[in-house]
């Protein structure tokens, strides 16, 4: 499946159908390769600013490493990650609220961080929520997204066709 530059708006069938899942019989299939990473950046008019000054910004990172997801503990198989820039009172406050370890950065060292996370040897589906603001931020950022990514999941198009489904 080749990288658009849209979000799709079938996401939840993509899902459904990478995933082997049918209503009868829940099955595993085609995952040794993939990875799902969530992207969820916050102020997101402060990380378009000037990188070289330091304004307040938080990322959010999961990882679902699928290769490992039959035979690790449930708790091993997202890794989260979160990073946050600006002033020092910003990133301590910050810091506290996060369920796991956040590390403050400058700004401008977002980008190097969100590629050394994202491993471009193995497929890669991107998932956010509400998507197109997360994809504007990584084009603005200058992230690669072809590198190996596959497929982009937006849970808020998901979660709308799921409502509907179950409305009808």
């Amino acid at each position: 499946m080749a990288l658009r530059n849209t979000i799709p708006n079938n996401g939840l069938q993509l899902l459904v159908q990478f995933l082997g899942i049918t209503l009868e019989s829940p099955k595993r299939r085609g995952l040794d390769d993939v990875i799902f990473i969530l992207i969820d950046f916050e102020h997101l008019r402060n990380i378009k600013k000037d990188s070289t000054e330091n304004f307040d910004n938080q990322v959010g990172i999961a990882v679902l490493e699928t290769k490992n997801l039959i035979s690790s503990p449930p708790e091993t198989a997202i890794s989260r990650y979160g990073f946050v820039t600006g002033s020092h009172s910003y990133c301590a406050s910050t810091t506290r609220k996060f369920l796991f370890e956040t590390i403050g950065m400058h700004q401008r060292d977002i980008l190097t961080r969100l590629e050394s996370l994202i491993i471009g040897t193995r497929d890669i589906f991107l998932v956010g929520h509400d998507f197109n603001h997360t994809l504007n931020i990584l084009q603005y950022l200058k992230f690669d997204l072809h590198m190996t990514i596959v497929g982009l999941l937006d849970t808020q198009t998901i979660a709308s066709k799921m409502m509907q489904s179950i409305q009808h």
